[in-house]
């Protein structure tokens, strides 16, 4: 992708094992060197706790989904997610997961933080099995 703020720079995108873009490198052409032109760090669930290059930026960030920088959300595929706030923006849609019960909190009954995902069983009910 190209730098808007450099004519000519491209940056490569340095992810991570989930495909986040952790870091942006610049190659230069007379020294044959890639740089860290930003490292990005994030917490558990997308919010992006630092940077330290502003300027240096792209589209991409947590699990290499599209991050829209004008709302502060992140579009996986189908819906939103607000990383401010740790909730997605509607219910999931997918036909799999139609069954359970709907949230914009995915599987947690709306609440991530107190709670399990009732409709998947725990590891008591799998060695129970």
């Amino acid at each position: 992708m190209s730098n808007p703020s450099t004519a000519g720079e491209i940056l490569w995108t340095l992810t991570d094992h989930l495909g986040t873009v952790r870091d942006l490198a610049v190659y230069d052409q007379r020294t044959e060197e890639n740089t860290v032109a930003n490292h990005r760090v994030y917490e558990s669930f997308d919010r992006l706790t630092s940077k330290t290059n502003v300027a240096a930026n792209c589209i991409f960030g947590y699990t290499g989904k599209l991050f829209d920088v004008a709302t502060g959300l992140q579009n996986s595929q189908r819906r939103w997610y607000d990383a401010a706030v740790g909730r997605w923006g509607q219910p999931c849609l997918q036909p799999d997961i139609q069954r359970l019960p709907h949230s914009t909190a995915g599987q947690a009954s709306s609440d991530p933080r107190r709670s399990a995902d009732s409709a998947v069983p725990g590891p008591e009910a799998r060695a129970a099995e």
